[in-house]
């Protein structure tokens, strides 16, 4: 019987917990190891098989030694927490109270248990403080499962605390605990937290491939940790300007969430889904889910993440905008957490930190750094050569190329106010109005930015006034510091000649020259831009260059063709 039991010891220890798990109540006390079944129900199974264990010991009035009830009060205080019943957890922590002075393998579950539950309870810095006792009893027991979960706790703590990169280092220790060990489930939920950590303070720029690949690795029936993941998932999406997809994961993690009975992880759902809510210009729903939020929250054990969410629901009351870790930094240094510094930098407006927004494409931090209300439709302009950023409640698009100084200078020209097709032309392209000519050079244009702009396509909006951009649209630009070209001015005093006789592409063609700062043009481009034959290109280009308009480089379908200076 004897050997039974350390042969179960060893199994529990490197989380080989099939035979435990499937132990009934009688067959576990026979063996002499229904603590330990106990423990591994409520920390790897089902807590309801944990607390039906507890209450057939009870029933038959099952006496443990110091050791083993100090494991199961533990395992019972782990359990209730984890389904946010702080109360029940709080009475089996402290039944431990009386081990504080007895042998080491007893003493450390006292000291774990108040780290945990402290850790849980916000209160970080006392949790630290239990975690390293803790470790030091298990390590002057040679208790290597005991180093292995109060390390983790130590890690958590220390994280929370603000020193980020030594809760890492320490659960990297961890890690290579479990690998000692060969506990196949620990070393996965290690390898899982390490992840969730460095997305969640911007360790690693490019953490939403791992999450996925992470989430397709956990087993369906560990529900904790694949709602954890898409958690962090869809806040993921949200910081890198993709809002639609982080709605999606959440309303995809629904079901899940509140099968799982974790109040915690159902308020932080919600939290979530009010943000990204309120990003969509839903008010009052955004609202309801937040109340809806704070009803599973304990407001002592959950005073952190209450405080966020009276925060949030307090912006969107008066319609303020404010960022999203405005309320959630919490490290010392710099660099422990690379979000909150990121929001530090965007302060001053340093052209480094743009870039870093742009290269890691982390479009969210726009909005403090071209001072955006979350609720505004933004375009941005001068982040790329010939491109454009879209704006819009939380999801952004990056239009890269094919956006022209044309296309800008007609947006803006909208955005100023309601613009007729004359005032159009002559504000945009400085010509005198002709309908005949001018009309296809209009429709052209628009046409060429709604295709550009995609869905924002509809905040251009037309009436038989004329064009107008959509109300609340913001045009936004980067402060250019380079200098224009020195023939700038005069060859923009010399955009259109007075020959009657263009048809509205040649007059976007010298246009493509005058104000896109283009040097040469082909025959393929014309045909792409304009959708017409070679035959047609050719002859529009030929004309412009007999006119003097333009000069032809080359021969045969290797001909280019340059601006020139002629007004014939």
């Amino acid at each position: 019987m004897g050997n039974r039991r350390e042969d179960f010891d060893k199994a529990f220890e490197s989380g080989q917990l099939t035979e435990l798990l499937g132990l009934n109540s009688s067959e576990a006390r026979k063996l002499r190891v229904l603590h330990l079944t106990i423990l591994a129900n409520a920390l790897f199974g089902e807590f309801s098989a944990a607390l039906w264990h507890y209450r057939w010991a009870q029933d038959h009035k099952i006496k443990f030694n110091p050791a083993e009830e100090a494991t199961v009060h533990f395992a019972l205080g782990v359990g209730h927490t984890r389904i946010s019943e702080y109360g029940k957890a709080r009475e089996h922590f402290a039944r431990n109270f009386k081990f504080r002075r007895a042998e080491p393998r007893a003493k450390f579950y006292w000291y774990q248990g108040l780290g945990f539950y402290r850790y849980f309870t916000g209160a970080y810095a006392h949790s630290v403080k239990y975690a390293r006792l803790a470790l030091a009893q298990a390590t002057q027991n040679q208790f290597a499962y005991g180093q292995l979960i109060s390390e983790e706790l130590l890690a958590h703590g220390l994280s929370e605390a603000g020193e980020i990169r030594l809760g890492q280092k320490h659960m990297q220790r961890s890690l290579k605990r479990a690998r000692v060990l060969d506990h196949k489930s620990l070393r996965q939920s290690f390898r899982l937290l390490l992840l969730l950590n460095e997305a969640r303070f911007g360790l690693n720029w490019d953490a939403i491939p791992q999450l996925e690949k992470a989430l397709r690795r956990l087993h369906p029936q560990d529900t904790y940790s694949r709602n954890a993941v898409k958690l962090e998932l869809a806040n993921q999406w949200v910081l890198r300007g993709q809002a639609a997809r982080g709605f999606a994961v959440l309303d995809e993690a629904c079901d899940s969430v509140y099968a799982s009975q974790n109040r915690r992880q159902i308020a932080q759902l919600n939290f979530r889904l009010a943000f990204l809510t309120w990003l969509r210009g839903r008010r009052d729903e955004a609202l309801h889910l937040l109340k809806s939020a704070e009803l599973h929250l304990h407001k002592e054990v959950d005073a952190a993440l209450w405080r966020r969410m009276r925060a949030l629901s307090e912006r969107i009351s008066q319609n303020e905008s404010e960022t999203l870790h405005k309320h959630a930094r919490k490290t010392k240094f710099f660099g422990e957490d690379r979000f909150a510094d990121l929001y530090d930098q965007i302060g001053q407006k340093d052209p480094k930190t743009l870039a870093v927004i742009l290269e890691n494409k982390l479009h969210f931090f726009l909005y403090p750094y071209f001072n955006l209300r979350f609720d505004q439709k933004a375009l941005i302009f001068d982040l790329l050569p010939r491109g454009v950023i879209v704006i819009d409640h939380g999801d952004i698009v990056v239009v890269e190329r094919g956006f022209s100084r044309v296309n800008r200078r007609v947006l803006e020209a909208l955005s100023v106010s309601h613009r007729s097709k004359q005032e159009l032309i002559e504000s945009v392209w400085e010509y005198d109005y002709e309908p005949s000519r001018h009309d296809a050079l209009i429709y052209t244009s628009i046409s060429k930015i709604r295709q550009l702009l995609g869905a924002a396509g509809a905040w251009i909006e037309v009436d038989e006034k004329g064009y107008r951009l959509q109300s609340g649209v913001r045009l936004k630009t980067r402060e250019v510091l380079s200098n224009e070209r020195s023939d700038r001015t005069a060859r923009l005093t010399a955009r259109l000649p007075t020959n009657p006789s263009l048809n509205f592409r040649q007059l976007r063609i010298l246009s493509v020259f005058d104000n896109d700062d283009k040097d040469v043009l082909g025959v393929d481009e014309v045909m792409r831009d304009f959708d017409i034959s070679r035959a047609t290109a050719t002859r529009d280009l030929s004309e412009l260059t007999a006119m003097g308009l333009l000069h032809r480089l080359g021969r045969a379908r290797a001909t280019k063709y340059t601006r020139g200076t002629g007004t014939s």
